[in-house]
């Protein structure tokens, strides 16, 4: 779900290279990585932590937007991250849909500080 910019573990992740462009990314607070719920292909499949295991709907692509900001693509579906509904309030899901580009599918990446 998405929140209100805090800097706290909860929002920081880890995005680790694994090569060919892809990559595996956790949170530093529960240590699990982002993850398409039961390796889902469809629209609409809920985005989620969960125990690394290393299979593709827990590795992503970026594809940067002209306006600094990245798309990221599940590898197991060639979807992207988004924001369910374009919905800006706090606690509004974030699900994989078919890539539009748009506002609601783009993620600004900023360095955090490894306190």
């Amino acid at each position: 779900v998405t929140n209100t910019a805090s800097g706290s573990a909860t929002q920081r992740w880890r995005i680790s290279h694994l090569g060919d462009g892809y990559f595996h990314i956790v949170n530093f607070a529960s240590g699990q990585s982002i993850d398409i719920a039961g390796s889902s292909t469809d629209d609409a499949a809920n985005v989620l932590q969960w125990p690394g295991h290393a299979s593709s709907n827990q590795i992503f692509s970026f594809r940067p937007c002209e306006d600094g900001s990245y798309l990221i693509i599940a590898k197991h579906s060639g979807k992207v991250l988004d924001v369910a509904g374009s919905e800006q309030a706090d606690g509004a899901r974030v699900i994989q849909y078919a890539r539009h580009e748009t506002p609601n599918q783009r993620f600004r990446l900023a360095l955090a500080s490894s306190e």
